[in-house]
């Protein structure tokens, strides 16, 4: 029986290769899990992006609503000019006077140069309504850019991060292939594990 246990013992892992084993698989678990977490936070870049491109589409097509409703306000305020127009030339004549009298001359003249400047200040109104909602609109596509490109470089970071820490705990170049190794000799010396001569 105790030659059994004896040739037995000879296939198994030492104690220092059994902790070697699990301290790799727990470093290489530690690194999926941390990749795994760079993959979420560039993935939540990403969607934050395109949250961000689906506001600014909005905000673009608002501005674009603001921009035609002023023009509409600026066509009826022409249309109501002309209308005001026609009334003080009908009540020019009504009255007897010409369409060549100073005084209609002047009102017509006010009435113009008043309809000119609100239709003007609605176009403008409108204008920058809609410049303003374009800014915003930027804004929020530069936004989502950099909550992009921020998740890409944490999950660069974390990559780099999980290959430092690897390389830290032991050198897996040379790992699997002093696996079968008894390590137990040279008075438990951890540095030929760790550090390798060359």
């Amino acid at each position: 029986m105790t030659k059994i246990i004896e040739s037995n013992s000879d296939t198994l892992l030492s104690e220092k290769q059994k902790k070697t084993a699990l301290s790799g698989a727990g470093t290489i678990l530690k690194g999926a899990l941390k990749l795994g977490e760079g993959r979420a936070l560039e993935g939540a870049g990403k969607a934050k992006q395109a949250a961000k491109k689906f506001t600014a589409k909005a905000i673009r097509k608002r501005a674009g609503q603001e921009r035609a409703t002023k023009q509409r306000e600026a066509q009826e305020i022409a249309h109501q000019g002309e209308l005001l127009q026609s009334e003080v030339q009908a009540r020019a004549a009504g009255s007897g006077a010409g369409a060549t009298d100073p005084t209609v001359a002047t009102i017509q003249g006010n009435i113009a140069q008043e309809t000119a400047y609100r239709k003007l200040s609605a176009i403008f109104e409108g204008e920058e309504l809609a410049r303003g909602l374009e800014d915003l609109a930027s804004l929020r596509e530069f936004e989502g850019a950099v909550s992009a490109e921020a998740g890409r470089l944490k999950r660069e970071n974390i990559k780099r991060g999980v290959i430092v820490s690897a390389l830290a705990a032991n050198d897996f170049s040379d790992f699997f292939s002093k696996f079968g190794e008894d390590l137990s000799s040279d008075d438990d010396d951890d540095e030929e594990l760790f550090f390798p001569e060359e």
